[in-house]
């Protein structure tokens, strides 16, 4: 199950270029 939250949060840091921190919330979206 994705953690949505998560998942919108890193969608925001990727619109605003923070690729690195996006791919934490990813992590967390993710639960990897």
């Amino acid at each position: 199950m994705i953690n949505k939250q998560a998942f919108k949060t890193a969608q925001l840091f990727v619109s605003l270029g923070y690729w690195s921190i996006a791919m934490l919330y990813l992590k967390k979206a993710y639960g990897k």
